[in-house]
């Protein structure tokens, strides 16, 4: 280990709730001595979305620009952890803080360290900085002392909700935490990582849930499908009187049911089955089809679904209101729906005669 004492004196106390948090100003050479940036996913103490690694350079090209109205004003916001047998001490009396930090930032976590939960752009912008041109900057910093990630992670969604960021960064932290704002939300959400998950869903593997800002081809993002699906278990949908783990495996089995009835237009990019819009009208179907519900009589199982898909058979998923934008899910779901219920009908007569 290549350790160095850092000591950062004129420390405040600032009080919020029932936590303590540190309120300092340090050069920028320190904060690249002792700062570490964690992402969610990637360690267990991250809680960080991903890099853009052009707005870090757009912050150094900022920094070097050397003009007198050079400012970013927000602090640095963080926590304060040790490796073993290392320690941060807080001199409350002499308002310092001094902690041993490894010098080389491979081995950072093994002594002092500061995890940088906001501003990690700026901190990637300092780190490519020349030592000459650190000199100029020093940043407030804000930091709680070994907080749990659940904390940290609430401090940060408090901050991205007002940045546009990807909200399937805030989804994956909300479900990691359970912190959905409510039931139905969660509930959603899972629906949605089941069809992504479950051996034998039509659309394994085919939700994206990073946080890229490009969907790749051929996936439909979660966020995307997330409204519906809310509305799909709230109070207004013919599946409100089943618990979520039912809801989640109708979900499913309709997927499935429906993958099998048009096998040859499911998942092809250049078909409605195979965009979103196929998806959403699939959901709202179950959402609203009295004449689904009709023929599943409560039976939520694969067998009941593909029976009642049955009476879907010879539905025109491509219709040039799709192309043109003129139908949407909501519409294209109500026509499904009629043409399910022209197929009973037509079918009851059979049995007449």
């Amino acid at each position: 280990m290549s350790l160095k004492m850092i000591e950062i004196p004129g420390i405040s106390v600032m009080k919020q709730g029932e936590q303590y948090l540190l309120v300092f100003v340090v050069p920028a050479q320190v904060l690249v001595e002792i700062g570490i940036t964690l992402r969610f996913n990637e360690h267990p103490l991250g809680v960080n979305r991903g890099l853009t690694v052009h707005r870090a350079k757009d912050i150094l090209a900022h920094m070097k620009a050397g003009k007198s109205n050079n400012l970013m004003r927000d602090p640095i916001q963080g926590c304060l952890y040790v490796g073993d047998g290392h320690e941060w001490i807080f001199d409350e009396k002499n308002r310092v803080l001094r902690g041993e930090v490894e010098t080389d930032p491979d081995n950072r976590l093994d002594a002092c360290f500061l995890v940088i939960d906001d501003g990690q752009h700026r901190f990637a912008a300092l780190e490519m900085l020349s030592g000459e041109n650190r000199q100029h900057w020093s940043f407030t910093v804000i930091a709680g002392m070994n907080m749990s990630v659940e904390e940290r992670t609430e401090l940060f969604m408090q901050g991205e909700k007002r940045q546009k960021v990807s909200p399937r960064l805030l989804l994956q932290m909300m479900d990691a935490n359970d912190t959905f704002a409510n039931e139905s939300t969660a509930t959603a959400y899972r629906m949605a990582k089941a069809l992504n998950e479950v051996n034998g869903s039509p659309l394994k593997g085919k939700i994206y849930f990073e946080q890229g800002p490009r969907v790749p081809s051929g996936m439909v993002s979660v966020s995307s499908l997330l409204g519906q699906l809310k509305y799909c278990v709230g109070k207004n949908s013919r599946l409100i009187p089943y618990t979520s783990e039912q809801q989640r495996q109708a979900l499913l089995n309709l997927f499935i049911a429906a993958s099998r009835q048009w096998p040859q237009a499911w998942g092809q990019e250049d078909k409605t089955l195979g965009k979103h819009i196929g998806y959403l009208t699939l959901i709202t179907l179950l959402a609203r089809s009295g004449n689904l519900h009709s023929l599943l009589k409560e039976d939520l199982s694969l067998d009941s679904f593909k029976k009642a898909m049955e009476f879907a058979k010879g539905f025109r998923w491509e219709q040039a209101g799709v192309k043109d934008g003129s139908i949407n899910h909501n519409r294209l779901a109500v026509l499904l729906d009629d043409h399910i219920g022209q197929a009973i009908a037509a079918s009851q007569a059979d049995l007449k005669k």
